[in-house]
């Protein structure tokens, strides 16, 4: 399973903090490991960066199906 997250909510300080993370999780092993972390906030730091990494997305979702080679986004 691979998880992509965006935004971090710290509800006790009531803010918000950008931040780019690309996770996977293993069924066989049943952990977590973390593959890339970024967690630039700087707008102009992500226009400079749109054609090198992905921005970090927000309520974005996307599915995929390895042996259909079907996805689906929401």
């Amino acid at each position: 399973m691979y998880v992509l997250t965006g935004l971090m909510k710290d509800k006790k300080k009531n803010a918000q903090k950008v931040r780019s993370d690309f996770w996977v999780f293993s069924l066989d092993t049943r952990e977590w490991r973390r593959v890339y972390e970024n967690d630039h906030d700087d707008q102009a730091y992500w226009q400079v960066m749109r054609n090198i990494e992905p921005c970090p997305r927000y309520a974005h979702q996307l599915v995929y199906n390895p042996i259909t080679k079907v996805r689906a986004q929401g």
